[in-house]
């Protein structure tokens, strides 16, 4: 069938069809009905494209068991998204695939020659570079929060709650496969990182062989944003730095750096006993699970060898019973005989 090809692998990702049994990989649709050439270029789809690949959908996957109002929201934002995908993956390649006529190619490659197409396009390729270069990352944890990540390094760290300057560290350095590993996120990032550095290298000058970097953040960046959160800490802010002042261009007011740093290790400690304490308590309640579940295994198998056992003594019994009834009718065939072999010699 001459069309789009829509891939329903793609479409079964959706949250409510995850456990959809999958009957066909790939079905060839035909082209929208009511989408011009310029609208396929722009990659969109009305509400009744949706309803035709909506029923086409049915023929593919076992939506039954699920809510068809939900089903049929998230069908139609996952469409759009993916046809518009589908759409720009043909345009980048530049070949026809086989399911489509050289006439539906032809006119496919003309709509995105098309100036206004073109146009539309050059200005959101702009847009998106623009919009990177001017607003940059702030960091790189997602939608994650640094509590969150704080916990998680926490128990890789057995329990032990990391300083504050690695978990900076792990929320601002980029991970995605298009971005280069171990880089910090955006230049202010940098910059944060070179003052810490630089000051920590000053009290080395100083003297002190191992400055605290979480005292030294502190001092250069303690002051408090409208979030009541430090720069860079986020949520974490509560965690290292619970006495931070908003007033304050370092650290909070009056507050020595032998005192930041006394507060500091007390919070790490405090966070490391509530994560322990976290982790005990799940710990005992594995173990009670554990422990619940073999009581139940086992009065299981009791019960079930209970039930083996009365079916074998009852078997035992009939076949016993059987064996008396099948031996009083042997005796008694006996018995028969030697009244017959008696009748018989009488007679003689």
């Amino acid at each position: 069938m001459n069309g789009i090809c829509i891939s329903f692998e793609f479409h079964l990702r959706l949250r409510p069809l995850r456990n959809c049994k999958r009957r066909h990989r790939r079905a060839h649709l035909p082209p929208p009905p009511s989408t011009t050439l310029i609208e396929v270029g722009r990659s969109k789809l009305t509400d009744e494209d949706v309803k035709t690949y909506w029923l086409e959908f049915q023929n593919h996957a076992n939506t039954e068991k699920y809510n068809q109002d939900f089903v049929k929201v998230a069908f139609g934002k996952r469409c759009r998204g993916k046809y518009g995908d589908h759409i720009n993956k043909l345009k980048n390649k530049k070949k026809k695939p086989p399911y489509f006529t050289e006439a539906l190619w032809k006119a496919y490659s003309n709509a995105w020659k098309d100036p206004k197409h073109v146009k539309v396009a050059k200005k959101c390729s702009e847009n998106r570079k623009q919009g990177y270069e001017k607003a940059p990352p702030t960091h790189a944890n997602g939608s994650v929060s640094f509590e969150v990540t704080v916990e998680r390094m926490t128990k890789e760290n057995n329990g032990i709650c990391p300083k504050f300057i690695e978990a900076y560290k792990r929320t601002h350095t980029l991970k995605g496969k298009d971005s280069e590993e171990g880089v910090l996120c955006s230049q202010r990032a940098i910059e944060t990182m070179e003052k810490v550095s630089a000051r920590a290298a000053e009290l080395r000058a100083n003297g002190i062989e191992v400055p605290d970097l979480d005292v030294i953040y502190f001092e250069l960046f303690g002051k408090l944003n409208k979030r009541n959160q430090i720069s860079g800490a986020g949520q974490a802010t509560r965690i290292y730095f619970p006495n931070a002042g908003s007033s304050s261009t370092g650290g909070s007011v009056g507050v020595s750096a032998e005192e930041v740093q006394r507060q500091v290790q007390a919070m790490r400690e405090q966070v490391t006993i509530e994560v322990r304490e976290d982790m005990e308590k799940k710990y005992e309640a594995s173990v009670e699970d554990l422990e619940k579940k073999h009581e139940a295994l086992v009065a299981d198998i009791e019960r079930k060898n209970a039930a083996k056992h009365a079916e074998l003594v009852r078997q035992n019994k009939e076949m016993r019973s059987d064996f008396e009834r099948k031996n009083e009718r042997m005796l008694q065939q006996m018995m028969n005989l030697s009244e017959q072999v008696k009748q018989m010699r009488s007679e003689k």
